[in-house]
């Protein structure tokens, strides 16, 4: 699902010519474009558009709609967010009565959010690709070349390959005005601070605790899923969250390997284990791209952007 988020009218003979789909929704002197309108989410006193899953432990496992009301209301008042919210989310909140807007991300951050601000307007994206396009900005020169010097192949801190246009860091919260000012910035630090030097009696207590709260978070996660679909490898970090899907979920595991792969029949064994469906897929000469396809991937993204 990708959007935008601007403070300009965007033409809508321009918005057809995108590749995307994109519909529009007016939000006072704001304007949302979303490949889907369901994915904003109206309460009394916001809009919200998540990527991720955001939850209540406060909340009964099933109410999923009361959970994101409460975790959204807690986001606009307190940050970083007390225990009982979890998830894994980057977030934009939209104050109806100010029009002030809120982004925000977990402290592991793997969902993107980008923002922007030029002689144009005020930008907020998950798609670094129509951010781009709709705002028409400039290529930034030395964020390209940070993404071709490996090892990393990534930008410093919050640059991009976009002149101006920033991702949230991990944990970050900011807050802006409707006209694109930054009000607050606060940061959530707290990852990995609970480690401390305990008794060896709570130490043997640990590996229960985590397993119980890894439990308590994936029924939350997947409250609102049927079915759960589970990338297993037959290592170690898969097997477990294998084992802690809920028993009432359909299960559903995807393997990259051939069938001879060692690691694809341990991962079939496991599945058998837990009654769940078992596919695995193999493309060897995926794995390391032709220079000919490279270009062509290369050259298709670049023609996204522009147009």
């Amino acid at each position: 699902m990708k959007f935008i988020l601007s403070n300009i009218i965007v033409d809508q003979e321009f918005i057809r010519s995108l590749p995307f789909d994109l519909s529009v929704q007016e939000v006072g002197s704001l304007n949302i474009l979303t490949e889907d309108l369901k994915d904003i989410k109206n309460t009394s006193f916001h809009y919200s558009i998540t990527d991720g899953y955001l939850r209540d432990f406060n909340k009964e496992v099933l109410d999923v709609q009361g959970q994101e009301e409460s975790a959204i209301n807690e986001i606009s008042t307190t940050w970083p967010v007390p225990s009982n919210i979890t998830g894994s989310f980057s977030s934009v909140i939209i104050n109806k009565n100010t029009l002030d807007i809120i982004l925000c991300n977990d402290p592991i951050g793997i969902y993107p959010l980008y923002y922007l601000k030029n002689i144009k307007g005020f930008f907020i994206s998950n798609s670094i690709i129509l951010i781009g396009a709709i705002s028409q900005c400039n290529f930034d020169e030395p964020g390209i070349i940070q993404r071709c010097i490996g090892p990393e192949f990534s930008n410093f801190g919050s640059r991009t390959i976009l002149e101006n246009c920033k991702r949230l860091m991990p944990g970050e919260y900011l807050k802006f005005n409707k006209k694109g000012n930054k009000i607050i910035a606060k940061y959530d630090n707290t990852l990995y601070q609970n480690i401390s030097k305990s008794s060896q009696d709570n130490k043997d207590n640990i590996p229960r605790k985590l397993w119980n709260a890894l439990r308590q978070e994936l029924d939350y996660c997947l409250n609102d899923s049927k079915i759960a679909n589970i990338a297993l490898s037959g290592g170690l970090d898969s097997r477990i969250m294998l084992g802690a899907i809920p028993k009432n979920k359909r299960i559903k595991c995807l393997t990259y390997g051939g069938r001879k792969n060692y690691e694809t029949k341990i991962a079939s064994r496991l599945a058998k284990l837990k009654n769940a469906d078992f596919e695995s897929f193999s493309q060897p000469e995926l794995d390391m791209t032709h220079c000919e396809i490279f270009n062509i991937y290369t050259t298709q993204t670049c023609l996204s952007y522009k147009a």
